[in-house]
């Protein structure tokens, strides 16, 4: 197939933009297809179908490059959807990719056509046990005061996510936005109120889980490579705050750490890429788990901890610290599911299988 993948937000969260669409774009030429950059109008006119991280397309006036062309695109949303400005783009030839099964119940229920399809890692060929890192972090941390402050600009949505919030930590996850939406504070709301409401929770929480687990560890140093805007947490005798790295840099990064301490960003049934490029890159990824990563991470590949018990967090590190045996069995099961089931070219074998229904789809109303 002719394949185009849409660059020009390549400097996007940190850098990893680009470095997916570079690993798009070499996994796809892996697979014999013709594919190539697109960032102006005249690469996509041979394409059969264009895919973007997180990008709807370019647009051609006010038509966007999809129903342009009359070419399937597929937009891989590498976040939640709901912080999204979708909600004005309809249209035959988009599709969504979501990284969270959960995440592609919401575009259904909001009538999107959507996959699920989480991201992949490119294989990693070294292999370094000059380990310099017992314990790493990598992320970022707003201040849980400062978000709750700045609700207070919107005085009438106030006190709702004061509850919803509670609610939320007491389970320590986000309702799924069908039950959210029948919620009292949300019945009747526009769809752009609880696209608010909902967006200021999970930021909230995010932050929340990440400060829960860092402050249950108390006897090991935690690296952290991000930005920390959290005092609470910054004063922390065994924290070591490195400051932000780029995307490319995490690799390194992980080569050189022992253990990869994971939080989830809010997926009920998905993940995101930390916990595959950590475990590619030789760590044992401590994770928060959900269905997915349960069901894909057999056989002692991952170590799981809950937020009910995170009080057992030390031990399980220390039991990690004190056996280089048990920690080289864990990244190597980690590694032979990862190389099996999430490299790229793995991940974009999907995508074609993907494009050949939407290409057939779109045939009937050419």
């Amino acid at each position: 197939m002719k394949i185009g993948v849409l660059v020009g937000n390549d400097e996007m969260v940190y850098g990893s933009v680009g470095v997916f669409n570079n690993e798009i774009i070499n996994a796809f030429k892996e697979l014999g297809h013709d594919v190539k950059a697109c960032c102006k109008r005249e690469d996509f006119y041979d394409r059969d179908f264009t895919i973007g991280i997180g990008s709807f397309g370019y647009f051609f006036g006010d038509t966007s490059t999809f129903d342009y062309l009359k070419k399937p695109h597929f937009a891989w949303i590498i976040d939640n959807p709901i912080e999204c400005n979708f909600s004005y783009v309809k249209s035959d030839y988009l599709y969504y990719i979501t990284i969270d099964m959960e995440h592609q119940m919401i575009l259904e229920q909001l009538g999107k056509k959507s996959f699920f399809l989480p991201l992949g890692t490119k294989k990693y060929s070294g292999e370094n046990e000059n380990k310099e890192y017992d314990v790493v972090f990598s992320g970022g941390m707003e201040s849980l005061d400062g978000i709750e402050k700045s609700w207070k600009e919107y005085p009438k949505a106030y006190d709702a996510l004061i509850k919803l919030k509670d609610a939320c930590i007491e389970d320590m996850s986000i309702p799924p936005y069908a039950k959210i939406c029948n919620m009292d504070i949300f019945k009747n709301q526009s769809f752009e109120v609880r696209k608010f409401l909902y967006a200021q929770i999970n930021r909230y929480l995010r932050c929340y889980k990440r400060k829960v687990v860092l402050n249950s560890i108390k006897t090991h140093e935690i690296h952290i490579f991000g930005p920390i805007r959290d005092e609470q947490i910054l004063s922390k005798d065994n924290i070591i705050c490195h400051g932000s790295l780029s995307y490319n840099d995490t690799y390194e990064l992980f080569a050189k750490s022992k253990i990869v301490l994971n939080v989830t960003p809010n997926f009920m049934q998905g993940s995101h890429d930390r916990e595959l490029v950590a475990a590619e890159h030789g760590a044992v990824v401590f994770t928060d788990e959900n269905r997915y990563l349960r069901d894909n991470f057999k056989n002692n590949a991952l170590m799981f901890y809950d937020y009910k018990r995170l009080n057992w967090l030390d031990k399980k590190i220390d039991k990690i610290l004190l056996n280089d045996e048990l920690r080289i069995e864990m990244v190597k099961n980690s590694r032979n599911i990862i190389e099996q089931k999430f490299t790229w070219t793995e991940k974009c074998r999907q995508i074609i299988e993907f494009a050949e229904y939407a290409l057939s789809y779109t045939k009937w109303f050419l």
